[in-house]
């Protein structure tokens, strides 16, 4: 399945580069593994992606099996991350265990972990927890 059509970055986005980059990340995670588009399919969340370094804002619109990017936080962004740039791709890092929970037991995790715990790495509307760790998912590079 063509993993294109069901990432689609709006025209307001396509200059964000964080905006870009997250969705190049999420299109080759797919190709890479097929089976995370039961992931995909599944998700119904509004993410807000804050890095506030580099002076960008992004929402990840969730729905229907399809990523939508839109540049700004949307009002109706159910859960918010606000982190560097380089947390962001951080996120990328983590491995995810065979439970669908973030392996934080090696480094890309306890780095994570350190940066949640510093405040460098903040999360909003933790009531969409469990839907996060999918986002997770999409977004791990590793095997």
């Amino acid at each position: 399945m063509a993993e294109g059509g069901l990432i689609v970055v709006t025209p307001g986005a396509e200059a964000n580069g964080l905006a870009a980059m997250v969705a190049d990340l999420v299109r080759q995670n797919l190709a890479a593994h097929p089976d995370r588009l039961a992931d995909l399919a599944r998700l119904d969340l509004w993410l807000g992606l804050r890095a506030p370094d580099i002076e960008v804002e992004l929402t990840l619109v969730f729905a229907g099996g399809r990523l939508t990017v839109v540049d700004g936080v949307l009002p109706r962004a159910e859960a918010t991350v606000t982190a560097t740039s380089e947390a962001v791709l951080e996120l990328s890092l983590l491995r995810v265990g065979r439970s669908g929970l973030p392996i934080v037991w090696d480094a890309a995790g306890r780095k994570v972990l350190r940066r949640l715990v510093s405040g460098e790495l903040r999360l909003r509307g933790l009531g969409a927890a469990g839907r996060l760790l999918r986002v997770v998912r999409l977004l791990s590079a590793a095997a």
